[in-house]
Formats: structure tokens, C-alpha cells, sequence
């Protein structure tokens, strides 16, 4: 070590190294930059928020589900209802837990709107792996989205 220090390279590789350090920091950063579609879901217009989530929903990025599922809390059903349709479009993990919420709304709406994409995620997923369900569950669907609108399937 004293050899690289008596010769500066011990402060040029020090150097260096920090350059580097706040290049990876800094590129971790812009990686992070806050969506400005996630930060309207937190907008006092319900519209905006709404279209907000209409917007993350077409987008399809995963990384917007966790906001998503926040926003199920929404005082409007109109703006949960949007967001139940962006976290079908999205589908994943957290979407899915997301949408298995929604199916407990208290606005019919939006539980009709989960529940019918809950099936088309699990329809989806069938075909994806070769298999079809029987005839008989598409009027258990049917008769399943019936009874989402109702008080009784809270």
C-alpha cells in the first residue's frame, strides 16, 4: 500500500472509486423518479384520479401495483373502479391480491368489475397452460358475478 500512495495511484484509484460511487447513486436516483401518474392518484379531483389510473392501467407496469392497491381505498368508486381495471391490465402478484380485495368493495360496481377480472385472469392463465375449464364453470361465473352485485357477498 505505501508503494501506491508514495506514487498517487492509491488517490487516483480512491478518486476513482468515489467518481464511480456517485455515478451508480446517481443512476439509482433517476431509476426512482417518482410517476407522475402515481402522484395524481393522490390529486383532490376524483377525475384525475381516475384518469390517473386509467393511464397506469394501459401502461401495465408492475411497479405502479402497490400504488394501485393503495388507491382501492378511494372514497370514490368510480376512481376504485378504475383502478380494479388497471390491476387486471397489469397482472401480478400484487394485482391479483389487489383485485381479490376490490371483490370485497362495498359498491356493487366495483365488485362486479374485480370479480369479472379475477375470472379473466384465471381464464387467461388456463388457456395459457394448455387447459380449458369445464362447460359448467362458465354459468358458476355467471351466477359468481350475479351474486358480487349483491349486499349478500360481503
Amino acid at each position: 500500500m505505501r508503494k501506491f500512495r508514495s506514487h498517487g495511484l492509491w488517490t487516483r484509484r480512491r478518486l476513482l472509486l468515489s467518481t464511480l460511487g456517485m455515478l451508480v447513486l446517481s443512476l439509482g436516483a433517476a431509476e426512482q423518479a417518482p410517476n407522475p401518474l402515481i402522484e395524481q392518484l393522490k390529486s383532490p379531483n376524483a377525475d384525475q384520479r381516475a384518469k390517473a389510473a386509467s393511464e397506469l392501467g394501459k401502461k401495465g407496469e408492475s411497479s405502479a401495483a402497490p400504488a394501485l392497491v393503495a388507491a382501492l381505498n378511494d372514497p370514490s368508486a368510480k376512481v376504485r373502479r378504475e383502478v380494479v381495471v388497471a390491476l387486471a391490465e397489469i397482472r401480478g402478484g400484487e394485482s391479483l391480491d389487489g383485485l381479490i380485495t376490490a371483490s370485497r368493495d362495498t359498491d356493487p360496481q366495483v365488485r362486479v368489475v374485480a370479480v369479472d377480472a379475477l375470472w379473466a385472469t384465471t381464464w387467461a392463465g388456463l388457456q395459457a397452460s394448455g387447459s380449458s375449464p369445464a362447460s359448467s364453470t362458465l354459468p358458476k361465473a355467471a351466477q359468481m358475478r350475479t351474486y358480487a352485485s349483491t349486499p349478500a357477498w360481503l
